[in-house]
């Protein structure tokens, strides 16, 4: 996930911005203001640079750090800019795709595990999962799906509510195991 570092300096009645993303991997990356008012977007020969709209900033990041800046004549809060889409570059459509069905089937093992009313049942579903420590791993891995999946426009909204609705009850199927001995 990419990190954005931000400062302002404001100077008589400039406000100027500078910015650090830091991404691990290169990205296509989406940055929005967060105030009313004009963006004095960098400038070169007097050309607006690339990716600057009334908005923000769209880039393609490389790997490593990648300074931003602007001036605004707006009072500005600490976080004048923030990141609203981050996308992987180079990611093929078939690799979005079998990354999708992944998450699909792990919320599918999660809504299954969610669902359990009776202790048959929830004896039955844990064994079928691969025990408690697997079970403990879908919820670790949900976790990770609904934080990656906030981040990124590629997942279906119908999939991103899923994953934001799903709550396995690993406390509960835990204490389950432990009192059937499995």
């Amino acid at each position: 996930m990419p990190t954005l570092t931000v400062r302002t300096n404001r100077i008589d009645s400039v406000t100027f911005v500078a910015a650090v993303l830091e991404t691990e991997q290169p990205r296509l990356i989406r940055l929005e203001t967060r105030f009313d008012g004009v963006v004095w977007p960098p400038r070169i020969d007097g050309t607006i640079a690339d990716g600057w709209d009334e908005g923000g900033l769209a880039l393609e990041a490389d790997r490593g750090p990648t300074a931003i800046g602007f001036a605004t004549p707006v009072l500005t809060s600490e976080r004048p800019i923030k990141i609203v889409r981050s996308e992987s570059r180079g990611i093929s459509p078939v690799g979005i795709e079998r990354w999708i069905q992944r998450i699909e089937a792990r919320v599918e093992a999660a809504e299954s595990l969610a669902a359990i009313e009776d202790v048959r049942t929830a004896t039955e579903e844990v064994a079928d999962a691969g025990g408690l420590a697997e079970v403990e791993t879908l919820a670790g891995e949900i976790a990770r799906d609904q934080r990656i999946a906030a981040e990124l426009s590629t997942v279906p909204d119908g999939l991103c509510d899923r994953l934001e609705a799903v709550e396995i009850p690993t406390t509960a199927l835990a204490t389950i195991a432990g009192e059937s001995g499995s």
